[in-house]
């Protein structure tokens, strides 16, 4: 609006109230609203734009940025590194437990190695990346 101070201004720029006209799909909304991201690293690279479904007129997921993909890779490897940890503290408790010795089913072990060797995998990746 005309006459509004700096302040309100900044408020306007940092949340837009974007309104769409009715032709506007969602699909292009999500084009959009990605696009114009203030902060560099949550809006699309142009790569990610142009495999956007509204682009490509593929259906298919939509990229996610850099931001959300991260959150995304933490919130798997959160879960991951919990799952590993409730594994852990069940074999610390069944070798604890008494004096004899429980054997667990195979397909339990095979699992367990498999979620421990993907989190110790993840973490290497990722170490050597951020050292780079």
């Amino acid at each position: 609006e005309n006459g509004d101070d700096l302040g309100i201004y900044l408020k306007k720029l940092k949340n837009p109230n974007w309104n769409y006209p009715p032709h506007f799909s969602k699909l292009a909304q999500s084009l959009f609203l990605k696009l114009v991201k203030a902060n560099p690293l949550e809006r699309y690279t142009a790569k990610e734009a142009l495999g956007h479904p509204w682009i490509t007129r593929k259906p298919g997921m939509i990229p996610l940025t850099y931001t959300e993909s991260f959150a995304s890779e933490h919130s798997k490897i959160s879960i991951l590194s919990l799952i590993t940890s409730c594994f852990y503290s069940v074999n610390v408790r069944l070798s604890v437990n008494g004096s004899e010795k429980l054997e667990l089913p195979e397909e339990y072990n095979k699992r367990a190695d498999s979620i421990s060797a993907f989190v110790n995998n993840w973490h290497e990746e990722h170490k050597n990346a951020s050292i780079k």
